[in-house]
């Protein structure tokens, strides 16, 4: 089970055609209208623990960087072992597993959209990792830096309602330099109701953001 405290802080040049068809089923998305109506709650309002008994475990995306177009960033020799292994390990706990390599911002952002976009409704959960370069606050992908945040900017309760209340759970494995990222602070537990009253959560609520680092560490190789 997952607790309900919230906020803590293959090959190079994929076609597009594979990036676009790599969700199958999963890729169906939701229509509701953001805010329009309230959404059930997927918890009991003063549960100590996240419901995790919904039809499917829920989807899990990895994107993993080997090779970089950008100049002075060398290739990561050893990540793709590192994504197999995350991969049979979230495979293991029941998730639906898809996995990106060396991917441009452009296509990293297609699939976040493409993840957001989908009707979460019988999903307990969602994971997103990143296996990358990063620094300053910075990851990269294949061709350019992007903030970090803009991960889960897709996935506050707002854009995705359907995973509002569910564990949203990232995992980056990549430096940071000396910035400590804004959107890791511990924020208040999560509090869900059943259908006879309605309130309000806050719409970051329910992230776990996960680093391999501490600020202003990189990653050494043993």
């Amino acid at each position: 089970m997952c607790s309900t405290d919230n906020n803590s802080s293959m090959n190079n040049g994929m076609q597009r055609d594979d990036v676009g068809d790599a969700f199958g089923s999963f890729g169906r998305s939701s229509t509701v209208s953001p805010l329009s109506v309230a959404q059930l709650a997927p918890t009991q309002r003063y549960a100590t623990y996240y419901n995790m008994n919904h039809s499917k475990r829920g989807v899990a995306l990895i994107f993993n960087h080997e090779f970089f177009t950008v100049p002075h960033l060398k290739p990561r020799c050893g990540t793709n072992v590192d994504c197999e292994n995350l991969t049979l390990n979230l495979k293991n706990l029941g998730f639906e597993v898809n996995d990106f390599h060396n991917l441009t911002h452009k296509d990293v952002v297609k699939q976040l959209e493409r993840a957001a976009e989908m009707d979460h409704s019988e999903h307990d959960c969602l994971v997103i990792a990143v296996l990358s370069h990063g620094e300053l606050g910075l990851l990269y992908a294949h061709d350019t830096a992007y903030k970090a945040d803009s991960l889960w900017h897709y996935f506050t309760a707002d854009k995705c309602q359907s995973l509002a209340g569910k564990p949203k759970l990232f995992f980056i494995q990549a430096c940071q330099g000396d910035k400590l990222d804004p959107g890791i602070n511990l924020k208040e537990r999560t509090e869900t109701d059943g259908l006879v009253s309605t309130f309000r959560i806050p719409t970051q609520a329910d992230f776990l953001i996960a680093y391999s680092t501490i600020p202003g560490i990189v990653i050494c190789a043993i």
